[in-house]
């Protein structure tokens, strides 16, 4: 598992060696109807959670994609992550996900930051 941090140091953790930058990008378009679904829904007060379940949606996969490029670079954790939030041209919603994959000492183990995002 991997941990991915918005801080850019882990308590009691030295990074050894910056292995890289890493983004990844995580979207969900829309369907056609969905603009006349979201007027539906608006009159019946649901529109703003389906709009947050769509940036959780895509918040999740730019992490995985974040997650999997830092091990393939052999990263203990990514630190320093920042998100960019915007629409689609078809009106869904993109998020990219950015951060610095990085080599520490100690190796972290799984349970020390199990709250962490990832």
């Amino acid at each position: 598992m991997m941990t991915i941090a918005t801080l850019e140091r882990l308590e009691g953790y030295r990074v050894v060696r910056e292995l890289g930058r890493v983004r990844a990008r995580g979207a969900c378009p829309r369907h056609p109807l969905h603009k006349m679904m979201l007027g539906v829904r608006a009159l019946l007060g649901v529109a703003t959670l389906d709009a947050v379940s769509e940036a959780e949606r895509a918040r999740r996969v730019s992490l995985t994609g974040l997650a999997a490029r830092a091990t393939e670079l052999g990263a203990h954790a990514v630190i320093g992550v920042r998100f960019r939030i915007g629409n689609l041209r078809d009106g869904g919603t993109q998020v990219v996900a950015l951060g610095r994959a990085v080599l520490l000492d100690p190796p972290l183990s799984e349970e020390v930051f199990d709250d962490c995002v990832g």
